[in-house]
Order: structure tokens, then sequence, then C-alpha cells
């Protein structure tokens, strides 16, 4: 118990900083609104401000000693969470970008104990859901991320509008459907294979394997008449006299002694070679098709996957910068890495001749989100609708290297994520630079517009990150979205054609937002807005601005020394499967 509490001391310690905060937003939040007020909270002379700084500060330095002291455990089961070196490598990085989510919040005066409670208790799921070891911690896990999303999502003052509440609104509907839809695939994965434990379900499954290559070589020469199996025995009998009589004797023999045994050869034909691999794929079930399928839709709706995607435009557009930060980096990685692994599990499954049609209609899904993707954001205006857009075609990319369902390609995908998330975060922090900079909101594209002559350096920052995602070197887009094509390209030719059409399309909006900081098309220039900074006295954001500028540079440097060795940092997260 006290290694249990030990090993897992940073979820721990999570929920109890989560319930801290609510307790302090009993206290100071109900006289003190932190997302409505125009005024700057942080430079008044407050204690509510002293302290929820001072709180967030030592939380961050809590968790990052946490991980420290518990870095060199060995990790062992737990039967519902397993930590290994890759949840453990994943964990870091999401404390680092929880870090650098606390630092944005209180840089845009969000000054909130409930706000950043609930952010807690949603860091909390995610950590749990990369290290989950069963279904039903799974879905508890992801059910704890996704409520404390909804809240922080509905209590912004910003979505106190139509198409803001209408996101949340779609968000809850969408996400409680879809838990819906994977608590109802477990049941049925349950009633097929009798556990819900990724090790025990890996060990069922590589038994059939082992069982159906050994029998198949001892019986691939001979002539084999009837089959039986159950879940776990084989059952041969070979009948040279081609009886009838013989036969029904044995058919009632395996009858009377297990009720579990299935007769597979009802007819008395003569297996070939490589029957028993056809045996120990027949023995899956229509269930068993249908509950795989319902957990991979409960994923790719989680993932605003095409054609589960139509809530996402709407709740990008209007919450938040901080919180869509947060949504798009923390519980994105921890959601994809929890179904790479189920996707690992049923690796074995999923290519079954029953099971093949999963595989097909998840194809298909990638296929889609390209196309949505790409063509969707090309008449988009806003840059949040925009992203939601770009979310769903970089998702598909993201999604490709799965289809291999080799632990080795996964990492392709880890990289692509991780390229994908520093960019999109790189974007954020841009546009919040400039609206602090100047009060103003930076929605639409005429709002940057010719942004590069006020200030240079924030219009290089969005730069980088356009070029990034549109895969031009020397950023490391290039090389995330080289490496996704060439995978694609060596197992299907169909989908490279239509991965590289869809990325030249999506290229295309990308552009836009280039053209708008740096060629203005007249009508804009007609209508741009005089932009005059505004001076702040303020040292503590001055400081915050300090620290949000190092953030994009280091994003900046990252972008372009990973670009330099790209084939070094890929092998670097391969070696953590």
């Amino acid at each position: 118990m006290i290694n249990l509490i030990y090993s897992f001391g940073i979820e721990i310690t999570t929920v109890f900083l989560s319930l801290f905060s609510i307790i302090f937003a009993c206290i100071f939040d109900n006289k003190n609104s932190c997302s409505s007020s125009k005024s700057n909270l942080l430079c008044k002379n407050s204690k509510v401000k002293v302290i929820f700084c001072l709180f967030v500060f030592v939380s961050l330095i809590i968790l990052f000693g946490l991980y420290v002291l518990t870095s060199d455990i060995s990790y062992s089961n737990f039967n519902f969470f397993y930590k290994t070196n890759l949840t453990k490598t994943v964990s870091l990085y999401l404390i680092i970008l929880f870090s650098v989510f606390s630092v944005y919040s209180i840089y845009n005066k969000i000054i909130s104990f409930t706000y950043y409670g609930l952010t807690l208790l949603s860091l909390c799921g995610s950590l749990l859901l990369i290290s989950a070891n069963n279904f039903l911690s799974v879905y508890m896990s992801i059910e704890l991320q996704s409520i404390a999303i909804f809240i922080i999502i509905a209590q912004n003052k910003t979505t106190k509008s139509k198409y803001g509440l209408e996101g949340a609104i779609k968000y809850f509907v969408i996400s409680s459907l879809f838990s819906c839809f994977f608590i109802y695939g477990c049941s049925l994965v349950y009633s097929n294979f009798g556990t819900l434990d990724f090790q025990s379900l890996y060990s069922k499954f590589e038994k059939n394997k082992n069982i159906s290559s050994q029998q198949s070589k001892q019986y691939q020469n001979g002539n084999v008449d009837v089959v039986a199996t159950n879940d776990s025995k084989l059952f041969v009998w070979q009948n040279t006299n081609n009886s009838e009589d013989a036969f029904s004797s044995f058919n009632m023999e395996l009858t009377k002694n297990s009720d579990s045994v299935k007769l597979i050869n009802d007819n008395n034909t003569v297996y070939q070679d490589g029957f028993f691999n056809k045996l120990i794929q027949n023995e899956y079930s229509k269930s068993a098709i249908v509950g795989v399928l319902l957990i991979i839709f409960a994923f790719v709706g989680k993932m605003s996957i095409a054609p589960f995607h139509f809530w996402s435009p709407d709740l990008y557009q209007k919450t938040t910068k901080s919180s869509l930060l947060f949504i798009l980096s923390i519980p994105k990685i921890a959601i994809l890495l929890s179904f790479f692994t189920i996707l690992t599990l049923f690796k074995s499954v999923l290519i079954s001749s029953d099971l093949s049609i999963v595989f097909k209609i998840y194809s298909l899904l990638i296929l889609l989100s390209l196309l949505v993707g790409s063509f969707g954001g090309l008449k988009q205006t806003n840059i949040k609708r925009l992203l939601a857009y770009s979310g769903i075609i970089n998702g598909a990319f993201i999604l490709i290297p799965s289809l291999g369902l080799n632990t080795s390609d996964l990492s392709i995908s880890l990289f692509y994520l991780i390229v994908y998330i520093l960019n999109t975060i790189l974007v954020l922090l841009s546009l919040s630079l400039l609206k602090n900079k100047y009060q103003q909101k930076f929605k639409t594209f005429q709002d940057i517009a010719l942004i590069y002559k006020k200030n240079p350096v924030i219009a290089f920052y969005i730069l980088c990150s356009v070029l990034s995602m549109i895969g031009i070197p020397p950023f490391a887009g290039f090389f995330a979205k080289f490496f996704v094509l060439q995978y694609i390209f060596n197992i299907n030719l169909l989908l490279f054609g239509i991965a590289l059409i869809s990325s030249v399309v999506a290229s295309f909006y990308y552009l836009s937002i280039i053209k708008s900081i740096y060629f203005p098309s007249k009508d804009v220039l007609e209508n741009i807005k005089d932009l005059i900074a505004i001076n702040n006295s303020c040292k503590i954001n001055r400081i915050l601005s300090f620290i949000i500028h190092f953030i994009c540079m280091s994003v900046v440097i990252l972008n372009i020394f990973v670009a330099i060795k790209p084939s070094l940092f890929l092998l670097s997260i391969t070696n953590l499967f």
C-alpha cells in the first residue's frame, strides 16, 4: 500500500491540490470574479492575487519535486494502473505543459481557484489515463478529465454567447454519448473474453495465437475431418473412413462433455494448410466486432475525428485562449496514448478475417478526416475556427501510423503529436501577447493584418508556427509530415495520395494567415485597425510577458533543433515504447 501511494504520489497530490483550490475558491472566488473584469487584477494591491500566485507556484514546485523523487521507482502492476518509462516520460511532459498553461492563465488575468482546481482534476485524469491498465480505469479517467473540461468551458464569461454555449453543450452531449459507446463496448468485450484487464486480454490473445501456429504445423499435411474448440482447447478428430456414424458419435461426445465446445466443421470437410489460423479467427463473434468498433468510435469522437467533429469549431471559436490551450494539449495527449495502447492490445483481433471490417471503418474515418480538415478550413476567417479544422486534419495524420498496429510505428504518431501541439501553443501564445500589448482582441485575419510592422517579433513567432504546420523546412513540422507520408507510402498508395493532396489543400488556409500578416488585400487594408501599444507599468505583467516570450522563442528554437536531427529525436521516442 505504501509503495502504491509512493508510486502514484503525483496523481494523489493533484487531487489534494484540487481540493485545496476548491476550499480557497469558496473563500475568495465569490468576492473576486476572475474572468470578467477588464481591470488588471495582477496590479491591484489584492491579497487574492498574491495567494493565488503563491498557490500556483507552490503546486508546480510540488509536482516537479514529486516527479524527481519518484523517477527512480521500479514501477509494478497495481491491477488497474501500470507505469512504464513511456508513461513516466509523458507524465513529465504533461507537467511541463501544465506549468506553461498556469503561467499563461495568470498572464491572461484568470485569477480563479475554481478554474485552477478544475484544471488540476483534469490533469489528474490525464495522468491516470496514460497509466491505466484496465478498461474500467480508462473509463473513470476519461470521465474525470472530460467533466472537469466541460465545467471549465461552461464557466467562462466569454462562452455566454450563442456559439459559445452551443459549443459547450455540444461538447457535453457528444462526450456523454461516446462515453456510453465506450462503456457498452467494454461490456461486449467482457461478455466475449471474460475480463477487462489489459494484461489478461493480451495473454488470452497470445495464447490463442500460439495454439493456432502450433496446431497448424502439426496437422497441415493431414486430412482432418472434424475440429471443435472452446476458449483454450482444440479438439481434433481424424476419420480415415469418412463414416457418417463415427462423425455423429464424435459430435454427440463433444456436446456431452462440454457445453462451451463449438463444432467448427459440421459438414465433415477436409481442412487444408493453415486451417487453424482460420479456426482461431472465427472464434470472435459479432458482439465482439460491435464491442471493439464502439470503443474505437468513442476514442475518435473525443479526438474530434470526422464525422464526429461538428462540436469543435464552435467550441474553439468562443472559448478562452487559456482553456483552448489546455484542451488542445494535456487531454489530447493522454487520450491518444491510451487509444494507441488499446489498438496494440486488439492487434490480433483487428487483423482477423471477421474483425477486419472494424479496421476498414477505422481507415475510412481517417480518410474522411483528411478531407474534412483540409477543405473545411478553406473558407474560415476566424483564427480559432481555423485551428479547429487544423486539429481535424492533423488528428488524421497522427492516427495514420496506427494503421500498421506496430508499437514502433506509434513513435511516429507521438512525434507528430508533440510537434503539432507545440506549434498550436505558439500561435495561441502569440495572439495573447498581441491582445495584452494592444488591449484588443485578435480573432480574424483582418485583426492581424500588417501586424509585422507593429510587432515583428510576434509576427515572426506566428510565421514559424504556420510554416511548421504546413511542413516547410527547416522546421520540425516538415519531418513530422515526411515520416507519416513515408510510412503511408509503403502500405497504401491511395491513402498516401489523399493525404498528400489534403496537406497541399490545407496549406492554402495556413498561408492565408501569413498573407494577412505580411501581404493583406486592399479590402483588408481599408478596414485595418490602428493599433496603439498600451504602456504597462506593472512589473508582474512585464515579468510574465518576458516568460511568455521566452517560451515562444524556445518553441521556435526547438522546432529548428529537432529539424537538424529528426531521426535522433524519433529514435529517442521509439526507445520509450
